[in-house]
């Protein structure tokens, strides 16, 4: 629960009394702001979301350019302080305006990087009669959990007492005709205040009070902006453009630069390059158009520079904000474009952008974040994600829901880095893309971007088995054709291959199925073209996964190369019949085709092996293995004069 809730009552009380006086009840509540008021309390606000830490405390998450608003105030004791409460993940200021964010400035509150909430205090007048205030973080970031204010200087004057009745004046005599005065010139038209002329050479150490990390040198004639610090030119007016920047400035270092942004420290025009010399200007050639009334930051870089004055040349002017780079003509996210993660969360569990707004943190295993609207017109071959984790975990991209099909699979390892996987389906159209953690914890995803791939098919095809007839085996079978409709294949451990032509069975026990499979003449053996990552056992089986073990193919690891192996089937087989392919062990198994060989296809069950004419196995001599009774997850060998028994298999002989 929060801590305060002094101003929430306090509201919630206002509003009760508005609506016993007949007021609608959408009417909004009043804030008396001389206690606690949350920051998330808001009427009006554009910022990263709210932050709850382990001890309930909600605050907002604020980057640079960033605000929230409140308000229904009550200014009614006056004002002389503002106190904010600001948790800094490096140093900014917060600008207080009048109204909205788009006011006239009240005043800004610095603050720099803390572990704790810290306080912040404002000294300010003349906003008695203040409905409404906006704070706006014009640089830096930052979480702000609550602000108040003290009340000022406005009491009611007492009552003077009436001044005594004087006495009446005597005439006066007429005043003589005075000559006339002449007409004054008009005066001239004056500059527009408030505004920034940066066509002349605009001194730095005017804008000392909107820096961070900078601050004017004794002789009180230039800046002095340290390595990460900057200072803020307010409301520029290029009104006539701009094509070029100027600044005279030094540094005591080689290899300083000093960065120009506008509005923020996000949009950056270019960087100088600092010398020595601060009587001569420094140039930046400026090919982005730019007009209209803009915040300019003046950024330090690789070290120290102190900045004396700056101007700009004009340029065309016709462009309001740097020109924006259209999403594809048919809209949504473009996912072949580097993604920053925070950027686009659409939807979110156990998740949250974290407080310097850099990634995406998925907070435990199971949690996840959504990003609507993906548009994967060219389809996909691969995914590249950067990201880091707490520890060692592992997350999925997953297609339309938290559960739907995997797309790609990443490990993470405690050092952010790009990571690049090929996907496991090549889909096309718009998508929803889940990010899902399915091992480990602290999962910090900084961006991600896709590789186009074919992009002809939105989901894999399904295809039918034949309605009559059923499957030829003694035809090569094209596995994926036959096996890739759900409930053919076991989805979980089950992928279509990304070229489609072929499918994988990822883990032990993971299966693929052609169903009704007709084998009129018997079967004598199989033929399958397999590849595989990793040696291991497929087993070929009748009408259920435990079903009848009829053959079983043993692999060596090709290294993604199709192989082509042919094994004898242990039993007769004819009739229709549901043939499963199983992975009993090893993973990574991609099956392409199989084909059967014919056989009499006269016998349907498997046949009854008899004891010895004499009735008894006489085990005082050498017994041969492959004359064993039965055999169950165990076969013949190639030159049938062993007998190969798989882990947990057996041979019997019986009778002994």
């Amino acid at each position: 629960m929060k801590r305060k809730v002094s101003v929430v009552l306090s509201a919630a009380m206002a509003a009760t009394t508005i609506m016993a006086q007949g007021v609608p009840a959408y009417a909004a509540p009043e804030i008396r702001p001389y206690g606690n008021v949350e920051a998330e309390l808001d009427f009006d606000h554009s910022y990263q979301g709210t932050v709850t830490d382990e001890y309930d405390v909600t605050s907002v998450n604020l980057e640079s350019g960033d605000y929230f608003s409140t308000h229904s105030v009550n200014f009614s004791q006056g004002v002389s302080k503002i106190t904010l409460k600001i948790k800094g993940t490096g140093a900014g200021i917060i600008e207080l305006r009048k109204g909205d964010k788009d006011g006239d400035k009240i005043g800004n509150v610095k603050y720099t990087a803390t572990d704790e909430f810290k306080e912040y205090d404002l000294s300010v007048s003349g906003i008695d009669d203040l409905d409404a205030i906006a704070f706006v973080n014009v640089a830096g970031s930052c979480l702000v959990d609550s602000w108040t204010a003290e009340p000022g200087s406005t009491v009611d004057e007492p009552d003077q007492p009436d001044a005594p009745d004087q006495p009446d004046v005597p005439d006066q005599p007429d005043t003589p005709d005075q000559p006339e005065i002449p007409d004054v010139p008009d005066e001239p038209d004056q500059p527009q205040t408030g505004t920034v002329n940066p066509y002349g050479r605009v001194e730095a150490e005017n804008f000392a009070d909107s820096s961070v990390d900078a601050k004017v040198v004794p002789n009180k004639e230039s800046v002095l902006i340290n390595d990460g610090g900057y200072v803020i030119a307010e409301n520029v007016d290029f009104s006539k453009g701009l094509s070029e920047v100027k600044v005279y400035a030094k540094s005591t270092k080689p290899m300083v630069k000093l960065g120009v942004y506008v509005d923020g420290t996000n949009t950056l025009l270019g960087e100088i390059n600092i010398g020595t010399d601060m009587t001569s200007a420094t140039s930046l050639d400026v090919t982005s158009a730019l007009s209209g009334k803009h915040n300019v930051y003046f950024r330090a870089k690789g070290g120290s520079v102190q900045l004396d004055a700056w101007e700009v040349s004009e340029g065309s002017g016709t462009v309001e904000q740097p020109p924006v780079e259209e999403p594809p003509v048919s809209g949504g996210v473009n996912p072949y474009d580097t993604v920053v993660a925070k950027d686009h969360v659409d939807e979110k569990k156990d998740a949250m952008v974290t407080p310097m707004g850099a990634t995406v943190n998925i907070l435990s295993e199971g949690g996840y974040f959504a990003v609507k609207d993906v548009n994967l017109s060219k389809g996909i071959s691969s995914f590249t994600v950067k990201a880091g984790a707490t520890v060692a975990s592992v997350f999925e991209i997953r297609l339309d829901k938290v559960d739907g099909d995997k797309l790609a699979a990443f490990k993470v390892s405690t050092e952010s880095k790009e990571i690049k996987i090929n996907a496991l389906s090549d889909v096309s159209g718009k998508h929803t893309l889940y990010f899902v953690a399915t091992k480990g914890k602290g999962i910090n995803i900084d961006s991600w971007k896709a590789e186009a791939g074919q992009g002809t098919v939105v989901t894999p095809p399904v295809e039918e088995p034949p309605v009559s007839g059923g499957i030829n085996p003694y035809e090569t079978v094209e596995v994926e054709k036959v096996s890739a409709a759900d409930g053919y294949r076991s989805k979980e451990n089950t992928i279509v291959a990304p070229k489609k032509n072929a499918i994988t069975l990822m883990n032990e026990g993971a299966y693929v199925i052609a169903k009704d499979v007709n084998f009129t003449s018997g079967v004598s053996e199989f033929t399958i073209s397999t590849a595989t990552k990793t040696s291991g056992l497929l087993e070929i089986k009748l009408d259920s996964v435990t079903g009848t073990n009829i053959a079983s193919v043993r692999l060596d690891k090709t290294d993604d190369a199709f192989k082509t192996a042919t094994v004898k089937v242990n039993s007769t087989v004819t009739g229709k019949h549901d043939v499963y392919f199983v992975l009993k062990m090893g993973t990574g198994c991609t099956l392409d085709s199989w084909k059967a060989t014919a056989a009499s296809g006269t016998v349907e069950q498997p046949p009854v092996v008899e004891p010895p004419v004499s009735g008894a196995v006489n085990p005082y001599q050498k017994v041969e293995a492959e004359a064993s009774a039965e055999l169950n997850f165990a076969m013949l060998a190639p030159n049938k004069q062993s007998v190969i028994i798989n882990k947990n298999g057996y041979a019997v002989a019986k009778n002994v």
